[in-house]
């Protein structure tokens, strides 16, 4: 099991023991009047120690309220006549490290520690992910324990506190809860140690107490979201079950707009998954890499070998039982809106609402199956402007080609977003005479679309050839707009103007929209340029097929709706 803990983010909170850790460089810092008194002749320690040993055959045993920095003297084992192990100390008196149990001690308790911290949903976040080396964390720890006991051969190689735990985000309540866990542990080693006394743990706990400066980055515990809503035991509960009103599973199993969504649902790893998912935004959780439940109500429904899976993957081709649809943007919004039902519910600040929305809204286009493009983010809509190019269109020239036509150029960028959605131009021309126009747009990759030819006449063939009867004219104040579903056909420009050739579309009939009509042209509508590159330089052009009016292009614009995947 321990292969597969979690590692505290860099051995996190593996809770130095010895002031030896606090080396800028990682090294032991020894204490110098300690190697002294290692050294000297006469053993010293700081604690009163009471001694009494049994009759013959009896075991021997060395009690007292020696502290963890008792000094070890020349240290003898024997056994006495009914087989058991007496430690006799001679010119001094038994050590901490001994009374703890020696290495096979201290590993025993720091077993029994990471399996409380494993447990323990306040903390267990930071080592619930499956890099965790889990015998390393042991080892230093032991290490760390050793040294700060001076057992014999102790060495602590280990990263220092500071690095260890540099931008994990440690707070003091996390810190304070390992302190608690740690006490929990020696207590119980205790039990099984006689040996051990209360100033023994207390030196210990002392020690831990000493490094709460190199560990902890937020001492207020309120510098993340995590730690603001209060850190697992919190996102565990707003996350909630079935049964429990005003929670998130809660809302989502009931709510009958995206409930055919869970059908087959299993709630427990979901809750477990969602759960992680959130402490994950700026907590210690490494969503996705899941290791074995440590018991019964700990992370429950994942494995080392089924960790959460990620959003695209685990929505890939999910439909509705109800009706056989794939997800949509607005069964993704519904989502959200049971969230926030159940944030409200467990009075989470809106500031973190917001916050939690903000890192999950991004995810809406590797849940929606059906339209992603729809998902903030992925659209948007821009308009490119010529104004003021004043073009003279060439009076009678017309021949069909883009060579006899006046061109306003526009530029569009490449924003990340590049796949055209919709497209509306607007023209705005002085023109005496409209029936002799064409108007045609020519995409960055020269796919041309005819939006207006000759209105008023039924040409035979795109070459400038005939005369139109539509004799009303064109302002540029009053510019015309094609986009399609608009409410007249371009072939009926000018048709609303009630005051013979004299009067003005658009400015006296207030027919301003029309759907494109190619006439003798190409087939095709603006919904033709669905799917192309945006990115590049589009042109609008205008052409003059009659003789004796002359026109001028004064504006161009054309407008796209933009979305990300292609449609």
């Amino acid at each position: 099991m321990l292969q597969r803990t979690p590692r505290l983010l860099a051995l996190s909170l593996c809770l130095a023991l010895a002031p030896a850790c606090n080396g800028d460089d990682g090294t032991t810092v020894a204490d110098s009047d300690a190697e002294a008194s290692a050294t000297s002749d006469t053993a010293s320690t700081t604690g009163t120690t009471e001694a009494s040993t049994t009759t013959e055959g009896d075991t021997s045993t060395t009690t007292g309220t020696t502290g963890a920095s008792d000094t070890e003297d020349t240290t003898t084992t024997s056994t006495t006549s009914d087989g058991s192990t007496t430690v006799e100390t001679t010119g001094g008196v038994e050590s901490a490290c001994d009374r703890l149990g020696g290495a096979d001690g201290l590993e025993a308790l720091h077993m029994d520690f990471l399996a409380r911290v494993l447990a323990d949903d306040r903390i267990n976040g930071y080592f619930l992910n499956s890099d965790v080396d889990g015998p390393a964390l042991i080892a230093c720890l032991g290490d760390q324990v050793s040294e700060a006991l001076a057992c014999p051969g102790a060495d602590y190689a280990c990263k220092s506190m500071q690095d260890a735990h540099f931008e994990l985000g440690i707070s003091s309540l996390d810190f304070a809860d390992f302190v608690e866990i740690y006490a929990a542990a020696l207590d119980d080693h205790q039990l099984a140690h006689a040996a051990v006394t209360d100033d023994d743990k207390a030196a210990l706990l002392g020690a831990i107490a000493a490094t709460e400066a190199d560990v902890v980055e937020d001492a207020d515990s309120n510098q993340t979201v995590y730690q603001r809503i209060g850190r697992k035991p919190a996102l565990k509960a707003l996350v909630g079950d079935v049964d429990t009103v005003k929670t998130f599973v809660n809302a989502v199993s009931g709510d009958p707009m995206i409930n055919g969504f869970f059908t087959d649902a299993d709630f427990v790893r979901l809750a477990t998954c969602f759960t992680r998912q959130l402490a994950s935004i700026d907590g210690p959780v490494k969503y996705g890499l899941e290791v074995d439940s440590p018991g019964p109500g700990i992370d429950d429904g994942v494995a080392l070998d089924a960790p959460c899976v990620d959003m695209m993957s685990s929505h890939a081709g999910l439909k509705d039982s109800k009706d056989d649809s794939l997800i949509t943007y607005f069964d993704f919004t519904q989502v959200l809106s049971d969230l926030i039902v159940a944030m409200d519910a467990a009075t989470i600040a809106e500031n973190d609402q917001l916050a939690i929305i903000g890192v999950l809204g991004p995810l809406c286009e590797d849940i929606v199956g059906d339209h992603p493009n729809d998902c903030p983010g992925n659209n948007t809509s821009i308009t490119i402007d010529a104004n003021g190019v004043n073009l003279a269109i060439p009076d009678d020239g017309y021949t069909g080609t883009k060579a006899s036509m006046v061109c306003a150029s526009l530029a569009v960028d490449d924003d990340g977003i590049n796949y055209v959605e919709e497209v509306e131009v607007e023209v705005g021309i002085n023109h005496p005479w409209l029936g002799d126009l064409v108007i045609k747009v020519y995409s960055p990759a020269n796919k041309v679309i005819t939006v207006l030819s000759r209105a008023g006449m039924s040409e035979l063939a795109d070459d400038g050839g005939g005369v139109s009867v539509e004799g009303s004219d064109l302002s540029a104040g009053a510019p015309i707009t094609f986009l399609e579903d608009a409410p007249y056909d371009a072939e009926t420009l000018g048709d609303g103007v009630n005051l013979g050739n004299s009067g003005i579309a658009c400015q006296d009939d207030g027919r301003c929209e029309y759907t494109p009509n190619h006439g003798a042209a190409a087939a095709g509508s603006l919904a033709d340029l669905a799917g192309e590159l945006a990115p590049g330089t589009w042109q609008i052009c205008a052409g003059d097929a009659g003789s004796a009016d002359k026109g001028t292009l004064v504006n161009a614009s054309i407008k796209l709706r933009k979305v990300k995947y292609k449609p």
